[in-house]
């Protein structure tokens, strides 16, 4: 579908990155290949939109290099396509294999990091960053935070588009 669209070659390279991440954690928890795996949440329209459209405004932002901070995750289990399953969800934690990204768990009983939300920063070669702040990177242009619709009593993502 996505090599089909009528989108910039970029794109389509980006967001096929993506799911070939999410794809190699998938056969890798359900012991298939990569061309037998099957999408279940993912593959929805609103994520594939989803994540194309994060590849666009990747390659629309002429981004140079994604650095990524600890990643938070929550516990206990959630309910899926699969029925009720841990939280690190199987694919999460199969794709915590792809990177060397640092993980933090919270004492907070839900998902807070998905297949799609890894899959996209491993996709887009997010490099880890150990730097306490954005501002140690460089010269900070703009910040945004992403909240979603879960409310974890803790803030949002922040992103910064930092000049190095």
């Amino acid at each position: 579908m996505i090599n089909e669209a009528d989108i910039a070659d970029a794109v389509k390279e980006k967001a096929v990155a993506i799911y070939k991440a999410i794809a190699q954690a998938e056969a890798e928890v359900h012991g298939a290949d990569l061309e037998t795996v099957h999408f279940h949440e993912v593959g929805r329209d609103r994520a594939i939109m989803n994540i194309v459209g994060t590849a666009a405004a990747v390659d629309l932002l002429d981004v140079d290099e994604i650095y990524v901070s600890p990643l938070h995750d929550g516990q206990g289990t959630i309910i899926c396509s699969h029925g009720e399953i841990p939280v690190p969800v199987p694919a999460v934690a199969a794709m915590k294999k792809q990177c060397d990204y640092e993980f933090v768990t919270e004492e907070i009983d839900m998902e807070m990091v998905t297949p799609s939300g890894l899959g996209t920063v491993i996709g887009l070669g997010a490099k880890r960053c150990d730097a306490g702040s954005a501002e140690e990177l460089g010269t900070v242009i703009k910040t945004g935070v992403g909240i979603g619709t879960r409310d974890t009593g803790r803030g949002g993502l922040v992103i910064s588009l930092i000049e190095m």
